[in-house]
Formats: structure tokens, C-alpha cells, sequence
């Protein structure tokens, strides 16, 4: 009998330890640490993914040159669009 709750403890122990590590895991990911792109949104100062759209104002007219010929395009633009 005694051996049975010993067995119980060490599996209940052992539960609560992989579900801390899974919380501690998903609470690192959730801080939000340095920005990957000089456009990612800052939530520091209110900034939501919305405000991440590019090429809000026509940028995307200016530097895309997909339908012009690779030797008349300028040095910024792209035939990426």
C-alpha cells in the first residue's frame, strides 16, 4: 500500500514539473523582446500589427517595376511586386 502512494507522489511531482516547464516555456515566448524588423509594431507604445502594414501611401507604385524591363529599372526598385 505504501509503495502505491510513493508511486502516486513521484508521478504527481513529476506532472508538476513538466507543467511549470511548459508555463515558464510559454511565458518566455509571450514577452515581447527586441523587434526582428525595423517595422515590426512596438506594443510598448501602443502599436498593434495593423500599424505593421507596408506601403500604406503608394510606396509600393514607386518601387515596384515588375512590368519594366530589368536594364531600364532604377537601383530601388524590383521586379518583385
Amino acid at each position: 500500500m505504501e509503495d502505491k502512494n510513493i508511486g502516486r507522489a513521484i508521478a504527481v511531482a513529476a506532472y508538476t514539473i513538466v507543467v511549470g516547464i511548459m508555463l515558464m516555456v510559454l511565458a518566455g515566448c509571450s514577452i515581447h523582446g527586441p523587434m526582428d524588423r525595423p517595422y515590426d509594431p512596438d506594443p510598448s507604445r501602443g502599436e498593434t500589427l495593423f500599424d505593421q502594414i507596408p506601403n500604406w501611401e503608394g510606396e509600393a507604385r514607386k518601387v515596384c517595376a515588375g512590368h519594366i524591363p530589368p536594364e531600364e529599372r532604377k537601383p530601388h526598385q524590383t521586379g518583385r511586386c
